[in-house]
């Protein structure tokens, strides 16, 4: 016999009191909440379905809701998902199986969810429930696009540093005749043929030498300070801002530290204030800002933020949205592909690149952001290193 001080729970054969169950309803609901997850139940006789609070939320419903009748809840699913939906639910069903799909939900904002529910039929010869569970699965798809997007520019990558290496062969024999050229007697008209040859080659060797640095990548990250990563790639654009008597303002926290590729944040700078020079006129402005941020979405990641302003010409409406693809250039001395190799690079970087740009007379110009997390081969690279973190952008 149990002392009486003892708990019934402690003995296999002791029926649980409404305390321990009460005790252990609390923990289920605490193991829940903690993994985002929400219970539901589809009510096969009267073809409706029942959820929790937490079930609500994930598929976007309004405050109050409990639930849905079948037609409407496949209402909810993209329509892409519905048929693959109604046949494992009918499969689990008829089999008396385990319920596992993944779908995805619109809600009404129109965004779309990724969810996971597994459920099981009820037992029994003609069960009438089945219990189930949700949970959104977001950060997974994003994690598989990455994946494959990084394949996918690994690959373009190297083909482009192949195509690069066989065009910069003839491209020394071109370059050896332009010098020879220049130094004969060549009459008004040769030198203005001159001169078009040897813009159109720049403009070729300009591309090939972006072809070339998209592959090249060091072994291995490492920690480095981000001011002095900022200011090797600002001093390279000096002269030429000097000349046009352009002032180039650079703004980096001196004690932010990041794990990655030094030349990769290197080229990504490199190439915006290239951009940003080819858009201001003579005398006119750009600021490189280099700072601790974050990703600003539910997850709040913490990297670093680059932001290049000008107060140039700004980008044309035409080409907006084809800007960061190869070829496209808001200037037509650009060559094109240095927006493009910038991203490349903050897509390794599972980063953000997005621009603001105005054309109005008065107040045109660009800034383009550059967000970009830590590279996870340095022991301690979830976050830089800062001594205050900044509260917003």
């Amino acid at each position: 016999m149990p002392s009486p001080g003892l708990s019934n729970r402690f003995w296999g054969n002791a029926t649980p009191s409404s305390e321990d169950v009460a005790l252990n309803d609390e923990r289920r609901l605490l193991a829940l909440n903690a993994a985002q997850m929400g219970t539901w139940f589809w009510d096969l006789e009267s073809q409706t379905i029942q959820w929790d609070d937490q079930g609500r939320r994930l598929f976007g419903q309004p405050e109050g809701s409990t639930g849905a009748a079948c037609e409407e809840f496949f209402s909810l699913l993209h329509p892409d998902d519905r048929q693959a939906t109604r046949e494992a639910v009918n499969n689990a069903v008829e089999k008396r199986c385990e319920y596992d799909m993944i779908h995805r939900v619109m809600w009404p904002d129109g965004s779309v969810h990724w969810l996971r529910c597994k459920g099981k039929p009820e037992p029994g010869p003609q069960p009438k429930r089945i219990l189930g569970l949700t949970v959104e699965i977001n950060w997974l798809k994003r994690a598989e696009e990455l994946m494959r997007t990084n394949e996918r520019l690994a690959t373009e990558a190297a083909l482009a540093n192949a195509l690069a290496h066989e065009i910069n062969n003839p491209l020394e024999i071109i370059c050896n005749v332009l010098y020879l050229l220049h130094r004969s007697n060549l009459d008004a008209n040769q030198e203005t043929l001159h001169a078009a040859a040897t813009e159109a080659f720049q403009r070729i060797e300009q591309i090939t030498r972006h072809m070339l640095t998209i592959h090249s990548r060091s072994d291995q990250p490492s920690r480095f300070k981000l001011a002095a990563c900022v200011e090797t790639a600002v001093i390279e654009h000096t002269r030429a801002a000097r000349e046009r008597e352009v002032v180039l303002e650079s703004r980096c926290d001196k004690e932010v530290e990041f794990c990655g590729m030094t030349s990769e944040v290197q080229q990504i700078v490199s190439a915006l204030l290239a951009n940003a020079l080819e858009s201001v006129d003579q005398g006119g402005r750009i600021i490189v800002h280099g700072f601790a941020s974050r990703d600003w979405t539910k997850h709040r990641r913490r990297g670093i933020r680059l932001v290049v302003a000008d107060n140039g010409r700004g980008v044309p409406e035409e080409v907006r949205a084809m800007l960061f693809h190869p070829f496209t250039a808001g200037t037509k001395k650009a060559s094109g592909l240095g927006l493009w190799a910038c991203n490349t690079i903050v897509s390794r970087y599972g980063g953000t690149i997005k621009f603001r740009s105005s054309v109005a007379p008065g107040r045109s110009g660009t800034a383009v952001s550059v967000f970009l997390r830590p590279l996870p081969d340095s022991p301690d690279s979830s976050s830089p290193k800062v001594s205050a973190f900044p509260i917003s952008d």
